[in-house]
């Protein structure tokens, strides 16, 4: 989910924006809510991790991220590019800005891959730097994206399959 989430964001921006986070123009409810959602994650992580309700928090995370992901499903920017591409930059806008919330809530469980979004998303500083501090419009308009890979690679079956062998033996 949080992959995929990833993935389509960052290269929609990239295809559609060339990589550069666009102006959250015409902003309505279903956005406000979005944010205001991330807020209440980053909150609610913190007060689970802090208290070491570690499967809490990361649960709490992966629901920001499927909800993004229904927003997306909604919203349909690829849609939307032809006939309103401020639409489909406000929509990127304010998905940006939650996977970049996302990075810091679940550094704690994907340090490396968060630490590889944090560069894609063009952030100079490391997410340790940065902290605990998110702001629903810490990505602003403007601000280029780095350079875009894929943040985890699929393995094939083969793989889990001799890592089992290996374990059972």
């Amino acid at each position: 989910t949080f992959g995929n989430l990833v993935h389509r964001v960052l290269s929609m921006t990239e295809r559609y924006f060339d990589g550069v986070i666009p102006s959250p123009t015409g902003t309505d409810s279903t956005d406000e809510e979005l944010m205001v959602h991330a807020e209440e994650t980053m909150t609610k992580v913190a007060t689970e991790l802090s208290v070491c309700h570690f499967r809490k928090a990361l649960d709490i995370s992966m629901t920001l991220a499927q909800e993004t992901n229904k927003y997306i499903d909604v919203k349909a920017p690829w849609k939307e590019y032809k006939n309103n591409p401020e639409n489909t930059g406000n929509t990127l806008y304010h998905c940006l800005n939650v996977v970049n919330a996302l990075k810091i809530s679940l550094h704690p469980y994907l340090p490396f891959s968060t630490e590889k979004l944090n560069e894609m998303l063009g952030v100079n500083e490391t997410i340790s730097e940065g902290g605990w501090n998110w702001s629903p419009d810490q990505l602003g308009p403007g601000h280029k994206l780095g350079a875009i890979e894929p943040l985890f690679k699929k393995l094939d079956d083969t793989v889990a399959e001799t890592e089992i062998n290996r374990l059972e033996s």
